[in-house]
């Protein structure tokens, strides 16, 4: 049966669930990325990486999407773009999924107090 609505929630859980039962083959998926254009890595919430930032790409000015990326996108951004599943890593691989902390990604300054 097709379910017609799935929370945030429900997904997290079962990539969870999918981690536990082969760690490196969903590490490997959710690591893959693929050149897209320009028009989809603009798109309003789905999450894509600019080669200037990766090694990805020896012309450095490509675009590439994830797995993560598209997910999100169904899910949509906050206002700073960050997408509501986040992936925590235990060395190089992943050891969960979790719902994004927008103070997770908050980059402080030397002179800011934590």
């Amino acid at each position: 049966m097709f379910k017609s609505f799935v929370t945030l929630e429900e997904v997290i859980d079962l990539l969870n669930e999918l981690l536990l039962i082969d760690r490196g083959a969903i590490t490997n998926l959710i690591d893959q990325r693929v050149k897209c254009n320009s028009e989809l890595s603009n798109h309003r919430t789905v999450q894509t990486t600019n080669a200037q930032r990766s090694f990805l790409s020896e012309r450095g000015d490509d675009f590439f999407i994830g797995v993560l990326g598209l997910i999100n996108g169904i899910f949509g951004i906050d206002e700073n773009g960050i997408g509501p599943i986040t992936v925590m890593y235990d060395g190089h691989k992943i050891s969960e999924f979790k719902r994004s902390n927008p103070d997770d990604f908050v980059i402080k300054s030397k002179n800011e107090k934590e």
